[in-house]
């Protein structure tokens, strides 16, 4: 009866069965190795995270530490390390163990979150528009505040100025002409000094096409709406009625 169960059994069958039992799960284990590593070289990976950019708008707080590349903010007990530009340390250097007012951006990366640190808006708005350049990171751009104020950079990109750019060390000639061409028509509608009294008027009418863009209006069309109500009213308006005008005509 065994022999006969033997003879029945095909060696090649056997054979089979073994190795298919031993190589297979190896070769699925390869393929799905295989297919999980392209998925993630084929996931798109951002330079820089924004999650937690409007998270952080300032931190006010006691000016614990400074030195021209960071400083320490102590916040309810809480220190901030802040990286920093030379131009906000030469304005806070004198601040010591005084309450200080710092606009921040987070930057937050695989291995680190790091925040930086602007004596105002202006210097905190260029910053951004720097590192939104392919090939300019937050060090570069904090290279580029130490160097000039954040309205010379915008004269210089507006103007085209290569050579004052490139003098910037980090900037060479291509990272310049990216600059260029990626930020000279943002520079021409933005305005980046505020670092003296803000025009009432123009604050109101930002204030509304913020709160209209916020409604889902397009920018265009929500500009054209603000610019008519104002040729039509000689009177300076409120945010409020500034909005409400504009709906009307939107």
């Amino acid at each position: 009866m065994h022999k006969a169960i033997q003879k029945r059994a095909s060696p090649v069958l056997l054979s089979y069965s073994w190795q298919h039992r031993l190589v297979e799960p190896k070769k699925r284990k390869d393929e799905f190795s295989k297919m999980a590593h392209s998925k993630i070289r084929t996931m798109p990976q951002p330079k820089y995270s924004n999650y937690f950019v409007n998270m952080f708008a300032y931190l006010h707080g006691q000016l614990s530490h400074v030195e021209p590349t960071f400083c320490i903010l102590d916040v309810n007990g809480v220190g901030y390390h802040l990286s920093i530009s030379v131009n906000t340390f030469n304005e806070i250097k004198s601040g010591i163990n005084q309450k200080i007012k710092l606009f921040v951006s987070p930057i937050i990366r695989e291995d680190t979150f790091d925040l930086y640190g602007f004596f105002d808006r202006a210097e905190k708005n260029m910053f951004l528009h720097l590192i939104s350049v392919s090939g300019v990171g937050p060090s570069t751009a904090r290279i580029v505040l130490s160097t000039y104020q954040a309205d010379e950079i915008a004269m210089a990109i507006r103007t085209e100025n290569i050579s004052m750019l490139k003098s910037i060390k980090g900037i060479g000639p291509k990272a310049a002409q990216r600059l260029i061409i990626d930020l000279k028509e943002k520079m021409s509608k933005i305005d980046l000094d505020n670092t003296g009294p803000v025009d009432s008027s123009n604050n109101v009418k930002k204030q509304a096409l913020d709160a209209l863009q916020a409604l889902g209006f397009s920018k265009g069309p929500a500009e054209k709406a603000l610019v008519k109500v104002a040729q039509e009213n000689n009177e300076e308006l409120t945010t409020e009625k500034l909005i409400k005008h504009a709906l009307k005509i939107l």
